[in-house]
């Protein structure tokens, strides 16, 4: 057990510093900051990633361009001490979306109350809305291509609805817990 734990716990720095190192070695094709409703900013890297902690000061509404493929880990995640982040209240995507993953603690302690996960997405990683406190509302588009919710996705959250989709075909122990 403790070796397979070990092996986890490489292979996610390895996730981690491999996203740094790429972005450090070569700049993106392009990059995008788009503003906030409220304030703050967040940051589409090649018309196709919110990128990490890129988000952390949005306040208001998010409009997520219909190009963006994946909300990377962390992206508009809350941090202790950082208050800007869980006044974060409302997420848009625009028509047709293209998003395919909502990444590890990408919405993790935001201020989001409700939520409609665009049909594209497939999988909705670890924790990626946990310690939301305000979520109550999780809805899904009609057609939705989800297949994969991981550990704790909607943990510590104020949860009241959420209907599955009948395209799921993972659902990982606690993925929604202490509601």
């Amino acid at each position: 057990m403790s070796l397979i734990s070990r092996t986890l716990s490489v292979v996610c720095c390895t996730a981690v510093i491999t996203a740094v190192t790429v972005g450090g070695l070569a700049a993106p094709a392009s990059a995008t900051t788009t503003a906030c409703s409220g304030g703050g900013s967040f940051t589409i890297v090649d018309g196709l990633d919110v990128d990490a902690f890129s988000g952390q000061t949005c306040q208001g509404t998010a409009t997520i361009a219909s190009t963006v493929k994946n909300i990377l880990g962390d992206a508009f995640r809350a941090r202790m001490g950082v208050r800007s982040a869980v006044d974060l209240t409302s997420v848009v995507f625009e028509a047709p979306s293209s998003l395919e993953s909502i990444g590890t603690n990408a919405f993790e302690g935001s201020g989001l109350t409700s939520i409609v996960i665009p049909n594209s997405v497939k999988t909705i990683w670890s924790v990626a809305f946990a310690s939301a406190r305000s979520l109550e509302t999780v809805s899904f588009e009609a057609g939705s291509k989800l297949t994969d919710i991981r550990k704790g996705a909607f943990s510590d959250t104020d949860l009241r609805t959420i209907s599955i989709p009948s395209s799921v075909t993972f659902i990982a122990p606690e993925c929604i817990y202490r509601c």
